[in-house]
């Protein structure tokens, strides 16, 4: 194999390690408040099976870190065999020791050898695939040239594409509508009338997510089946998530008319944005950014968001509260990081 056929290890790959990381962080030790000082042992854990084993719990622990022990192994580019499976591994039980240990200073979550184990099993089986994987080095020849015969080769794309895979993660959450982050009214409580003011957000939204594509989409790529292409994967996690959490009769509140009416105009308006030229459009795209946050902010109210989140039906503990904890701060810190990304997008493309 050629070498610039070989995989970018400090790529994309790299940076979606660090971020799970930081993501595995606040999902444990979510809300971050009350922290207590142990009059116990901080390791009393080791000592104690838990009281009551779920299935549910077993699994999401499992799943959890499965995808950190997959990206740890790919990240030790330098390693092979066993030992980039066991380093892995190491990798997360490490991380899985440390959020127990820290667990045990938070009100409300409840350090557990159970969850370190299972835990531990899921990086393992994450760190096993990777290297299975890579034994077959073709898939990811193939990923390494879809990525870059579609996508610029820049390392800068790669934040790009981050940020696009964050919001389609924050759409998970099925209390915001489509294609936005934030509700001006109460969607599920109060949909008698039509909301302008939403509209336009969501409007402001889709331009920037289009333009967002288009920056990152190599010149001769079709940009039109990205942006239906990734409408599409939103609508689908919108409406898995909302058949997940929301109860039988709030199933399609997410698609309102504000989603349908805001994605139509700028569906409309791709086509002569597209022809203009690249500094204007980013500059176009950082201007709907900052509208968005304006409109955000003068119009979002938290009493509507734990109205709206009343509707959840989701019996699993403790991960309720850090999931919509988790896609609500993502929520309100996406506009910055996309903004703080055109800054450098900027900079790089005028040098």
């Amino acid at each position: 194999m050629d070498k610039t056929d070989k995989p970018d290890y400090f790529g994309l790959n790299t940076y979606i390690f660090a971020a799970y990381t930081l993501l595995i962080v606040y999902v444990s030790l979510f809300p971050f408040a009350g922290w207590r000082i142990q009059e116990r042992d901080v390791f009393h854990f080791f000592t104690v099976w838990p009281r009551y084993i779920t299935s549910f719990d077993v699994l999401i622990n499992i799943f959890a870190y499965f995808p950190l022990g997959f990206l740890a192994a790919f990240s030790l580019y330098h390693l092979r065999g066993a030992t980039v499976v066991m380093v892995a591994t190491g990798i997360g039980v490490t991380i899985s020791l440390s959020m127990e240990t820290l667990q045990v200073f938070v009100p409300g979550r409840v350090a557990s050898v159970l969850d370190l184990l299972t835990n531990m099993a899921g990086s393992l089986a994450g760190a096993t695939l990777a290297q299975s994987i890579d034994r077959r080095t073709h898939l990811i020849q193939w990923f390494v040239l879809y990525r870059k015969r579609w996508f610029l080769p820049d390392r800068i794309t790669d934040w790009g594409l981050i940020l696009l895979g964050l919001w389609l993660f924050i759409q998970v959450n099925p209390s915001l509508p489509l294609m936005g982050l934030w509700s001006a009214k109460d969607l599920f409580l109060n949909p008698t009338h039509f909301d302008v003011i939403l509209t336009i957000f969501i409007f402001l939204n889709t331009l920037v997510l289009g333009m967002l594509l288009s920056l990152n989409l190599q010149p001769d790529r079709s940009l039109w089946g990205f942006v239906l292409t990734f409408l599409v994967a939103c609508t689908v996690i919108k409406w898995v998530a909302a058949g997940t959490l929301l109860k039988p009769d709030a199933l399609f509140e997410w698609l309102s008319a504000e989603s349908l009416v805001g994605i139509g105009y700028a569906m409309v308006l791709f086509s002569p944005i597209l022809r203009l030229r690249l500094h204007v459009r980013i500059g176009l795209v950082t201007a709907c950014l900052i509208a968005g946050i304006v409109l955000s902010i003068l119009n979002a109210d938290d009493k509507l968001f734990i109205s709206v989140l009343q509707l959840f039906d989701w019996h699993h503990g403790h991960r309720r509260p850090s999931f919509n904890g988790l896609t609500r701060l993502l929520a309100e810190l996406w506009a910055i990081l996309t903004l703080l990304y055109l800054l450098v997008l900027y900079r790089k493309k005028k040098l």
